[in-house]
């Protein structure tokens, strides 16, 4: 994973995910459930970006397909790429005047 090519993507958008494949190995369901556990923590502390692709891989902890560890470990490629990035909030106060809401003015 160290020599892998960062993906700018955490999932591939035309990657199926399914739960019975027949020409697919299983792999080790510990091994997949450990960066699968790994990802749904960082999802929630620090990468929301994440979050839906983490959604979608849980599904398979129970019975993990090869197809389903390399889904996984590309979005520990994306976490590579995006390493650098980070949200950042402003002291500034945002004030906001002139609301209309279903017809409301506030």
């Amino acid at each position: 994973m160290e020599d892998a090519i960062p993906t700018p993507t955490p999932l591939y958008d035309k990657m199926t995910l399914e739960s019975e494949l027949q020409e697919e190995m299983e792999v080790g369901a510990g091994y997949y459930q450990t960066i699968i556990g790994s990802l749904s923590y960082t999802a929630t502390t620090t990468h929301p970006d994440i979050a839906f692709a983490v959604s979608a891989l849980s599904h398979y902890n129970s019975r993990p397909f090869t197809s389903h560890l390399t889904a996984a470990k590309r979005v520990l490629l994306y976490l590579k790429e995006t390493a650098n990035l980070k949200l950042v909030f402003s002291h500034i106060p945002i004030t906001v005047t002139n609301i209309e809401i279903h017809g409301l003015q506030l």
